[in-house]
């Protein structure tokens, strides 16, 4: 019976990503999902050090270069920088669009190196099996370039096939889940167009276009038929800004069809059995559920493991 080990926000600690390969090799899982939330700081954990949100905070921070520039230039208020004559004024504003630039490429270059630690333990996990993932809140769409050689995206792909197992994904969140530091005007100029959120949706759309996106969805998710796993970041029951996610409804519907559901986001972890028969499972980032199929591809059972 084919085995697969599902894990899910962890939040650039890469020792879990090892920890799952190891209980991959021990179970003889041959899938991994990871349900998103693969960068950034991990809410609550107050433990975790040099994520990428305190790494961003530090070069916002880092305004030495900015201070010397302006007492090179005798400015201290905006009355002094209006008092410059034109060239000189010119001559500042470009070298604090330089020194802005060089921060804005900092963020970039931070944001890559937080999946690429991510990767060498990524490697070791695709040793034991076919990882297939989602993007969660948290992320940005430079992991895509970055993981594409170990992870498939299923939300990227109209199905993935494996060990007999159809698997689909949808994102499920908008921007009305960015954390904090992306909120930062700055981050915002230089990551927004990266942010997950933003690709999937965003608050601001109207009731008509967040029914069209979701029934978009729907139609996507239902061309092939219903799948055996189906993976999400946000469970489909969470609603966002009074039901705005331009995949809630979707997934929600979806959810109902397939033979489970596995998500994240919640870090308290839960298994849930439907009314219905519906399964939704979300491992937490401390845990990591080892799911075994039948011959229908139906989970027969699920076995617990730590990731701490």
């Amino acid at each position: 019976m084919v085995k697969a080990i599902h894990i899910t926000d962890v939040h650039e600690n890469a020792q879990k990503i090892e920890l799952a390969a190891a209980i991959a090799q021990k179970t003889g899982a041959k899938i991994s999902y990871i349900t998103g939330d693969f960068i950034g700081k991990e809410h609550g954990n107050s433990n975790q050090q040099n994520s990428l949100d305190d790494r961003l905070e530090a070069i916002l921070r880092d305004n030495e270069k900015a201070i010397k520039l302006q007492e090179r230039y005798g400015i201290q208020t905006q009355e002094d920088l209006d008092n410059l004559d034109e060239s000189t004024q010119n001559e500042f504003n470009q070298k604090s669009q330089e020194l802005l630039q060089g921060k804005a490429q900092s963020i970039i270059q931070e944001t890559a190196k937080s999946y690429e630690s991510l990767k060498p333990s990524l490697e070791k996990l695709a040793k034991q099996t076919k990882v297939v993932g989602v993007m969660g809140n948290h992320d940005l769409q430079i992991g895509y370039k970055v993981l594409e050689d170990v992870v498939t995206f299923a939300e990227r792909e109209k199905e993935v096939k494996v060990e007999g197992l159809t698997i689909k994904g949808a994102i499920n969140t908008n921007d009305d889940e960015i954390p904090g530091i992306y909120g930062n005007e700055l981050v915002q100029q230089v990551l927004g167009r990266y942010f997950v959120n933003y690709a999937e949706g965003s608050s601001d759309m109207s009731n008509e276009a967040v029914a069209k996106a979701n029934k978009d969805t729907y139609e996507k998710l239902t061309k092939t038929g219903p799948a055996d796993v189906f993976l999400t970041h946000v469970q489909p029951e969470v609603k966002f800004g009074g039901n705005k996610s331009p995949h809630g409804q979707a997934t929600a519907d979806y959810s109902k069809i397939v033979g489970g559901t596995y998500s994240g986001h919640k870090h308290g972890g839960e298994i849930i059995l439907g009314v219905d028969g519906e399964l939704h499972l979300n491992p937490g980032p401390n845990h990591a559920f080892v799911v075994e199929y039948d011959n229908n591809n139906k989970p027969k059972a699920i076995e617990i493991y730590k990731l701490n």
